[in-house]
């Protein structure tokens, strides 16, 4: 989910990040959409509505510029939520960002009805914006190439969502390049986004002829006609406009009519390519390796990590070849420059390189390489050192950890699927955290790895505890202390333990919770580890005054009977007898 960037006052609405981006010309046209899209938000009982249409023609554009538009006039009376469908895993993580963002951190352990139920009734209750973008990443379409992230559960819950918001204040706008037609007209309205027509399209051929200078004869026949072919797709519009520039505009019409009449892609699909097929007739040999590993980028690109890859393929070595493919693509729009040679991809790009420039086996293995390497590197990292890292290359994490199974790297598997579930558990989304570390498990079973097994369900545990799921929280513990114990692992035997202790006092479980601790300190203290048993002391003590008297008593004996009271000095109090406290947790 974007963050709120746009300068607060008492009267304006803060715009997500996402909301206030602009492309190279700034928002053109679109009078008639922005009235039909105003005019469904306003009268439709339906929760959500559905803005679709081929890659590139605009439809994040739109929502942009209406989000823009309702602040600039002052008509913006809800908040907004953002969120990008291309690196959402699961459901809970929506929930989650959304209840972080209106109830705060401490209410993400409830259970996810409760969550859910609270959302509900304040999205019913009150004006709000939610932005769906890149849905058809949620339950993907073969014939656009594009790979469904999100399981058939989850989508169900999405699909029950905007079933209980029918007739509320919020609305979402769900933005695709599929109409989504699992989604029904009692969930949903929709919108279909075609091209510039126009006038609007003569304002975007204006607005790129004036930027790059380009010397135009708007009454050649020839000129005309290509235009009307290209539907006004922007993107298809500014390719052909700077051609015009090198190539005579007859010559364009032909190679773009052969290059059409030879697609057996949708019509929508066939412009577009043939458009950008018009833009390689110049390219030299050398830009094919390098197209082929753009095309397995989701979203970002970054030159640096991009140049290592290829040098460490040996398919393409110089650095000038590389950087003069990116100029080109820059300079038609499909990549658009940010900062620290990171470049946005048009989200058309991707699809077209698969389809024209699929990647080979060694150009695969070399991208796997590099991105399994550099997520194992910032696995262990604290959350504020992997935030940008991982908001620039999760997307290309998780190709690369699909492409890691296809090609059995599975030392890679393990580095990016443990990357990934450590980063998405720090960021709250457990559901996406949990189906990486039971797909691990996967792995390592079939691998016979115990050692990973027992990590695997460790963290599972800790997931479970997180959620409060306390019956399965237990159940992967004992699994991961099963292993532990047959493979005589004494420090992970008692740190298992005392997980297990911590379980029982999140429940006020005191003496179960006594029994683990006591059994976590034995264990250390015979392992010579009494770092471990001052710390597990400190936690017992913590346990005696958070009990009543009779619990405080029988909780003492345990420790007695243990024969630890002599250890360490920190630990002879607990042999006193208590003083009397109340029982604060339970107050």
């Amino acid at each position: 989910m974007t963050k709120k960037t746009t300068p607060s006052s008492p009267d304006v609405i803060p715009l997500p990040a996402a909301a206030t981006e602009q492309g190279d010309f700034g928002f053109i046209g679109r009078d008639i959409e922005m009235h039909t899209l105003e005019c469904a938000l306003q009268q439709q009982s339906q929760a959500g509505l559905v803005v679709h249409g081929i890659a590139g023609v605009g439809k994040t554009a739109l929502i942009q510029g209406y989000l823009q538009w309702l602040q600039q006039s002052g008509r913006l009376k809800a908040n907004i939520f953002w969120f990008r469908f291309d690196e959402v895993r699961s459901f809970e993580y929506v929930v989650n960002q959304m209840v972080e963002g209106l109830f705060g951190a401490n209410v993400l352990a409830s259970s996810m009805k409760q969550k859910v139920d609270n959302l509900c009734q304040v999205f019913m209750q009150n004006s709000f914006i939610l932005v769906w973008d890149n849905f058809e990443s949620a339950g993907g379409t073969s014939y656009l190439d594009v790979m469904s992230l999100l399981s058939g559960e989850d989508r169900a819950q999405f699909k029950v969502f905007l079933q209980r918001l029918h007739n509320g204040k919020t609305k979402i706008i769900i933005i695709s390049r599929s109409p989504e037609n699992w989604l029904s007209e009692t969930e949903c309205n929709r919108l279909l986004l075609g091209g510039l027509q126009g006038k609007d399209c003569r304002q975007y051929c204006d607005a790129v002829v004036r930027h790059f200078d380009i010397v135009l004869d708007e009454d050649d026949p020839a000129y005309c006609d290509l235009m009307e072919k290209l539907h006004g797709h922007p993107l298809a519009v500014r390719v052909v406009l700077l051609k015009l520039d090198e190539t005579p505009v007859e010559i364009l019409l032909q190679e773009f009519e052969e290059d059409f009449d030879a697609a057996e892609s949708d019509e929508g699909i066939a412009c577009f390519d043939a458009a950008l097929g018009l833009l390689e007739t110049s390219f030299p040999p050398e830009y094919t390796a390098v197209l082929q590993f753009i095309g397995l980028h989701q979203r970002y690109v970054q030159l640096n990590t991009l140049t290592d890859m290829m040098r460490n393929s040996d398919l393409v070595t110089a650095e000038i070849t590389i950087k003069g493919c990116i100029t080109v693509l820059e300079h038609v729009g499909l990549l658009c420059p940010q900062k620290k040679d990171i470049y946005t991809m048009h989200p058309a790009l991707n699809g077209y390189l698969r389809r024209h420039h699929p990647a080979e086996t060694a150009v695969l293995s070399a991208f796997v390489d590099l991105m399994g390497h550099f997520a194992g590197h910032l696995a262990p990292k604290e959350l504020n050192v992997q935030r940008a890292p991982f908001y620039i290359h999760s997307a290309n994490f998780h190709c690369a950890l699909f492409l890691a199974k296809t090609l059995n790297m599975d030392g890679h598997i393990v580095a990016l699927s443990q990357s990934l579930a450590v980063f998405t558990q720090n960021i709250h989304d457990f559901e996406g955290a949990a189906r990486l570390y039971e797909s691990l498990v996967g792995h390592y079973s079939q691998h016979n790895d115990n050692l990973g097994l027992a990590s695997c369900y460790l963290q599972l545990g800790r997931i479970a505890q997180e959620r409060h799921d306390f019956v399965h929280g237990e159940q992967w513990y004992l699994r991961a202390l099963t292993i532990k114990e047959t493979q005589g692992d004494k420090h992970g035997m008692a740190n298992t333990y005392a997980q297990l202790g911590a379980l029982e006092r999140m429940q006020q479980h005191w003496v179960n919770a006594a029994k683990w601790f006591v059994k976590a300190a034995v264990t250390f203290h015979n392992n010579d580890d009494m770092q471990s048993v001052a710390r597990v002391a400190d936690i017992y003590m913590a346990l005696l005054q958070q009990s009543d008297v009779r619990t405080q008593s029988e909780m003492q004996q345990l420790w007695r009977q243990s024969g630890l009271e002599n250890t360490v000095d920190s630990i002879n109090g607990l042999i006193k007898p208590p003083h009397k406290t109340k029982n604060n947790l339970g107050n």
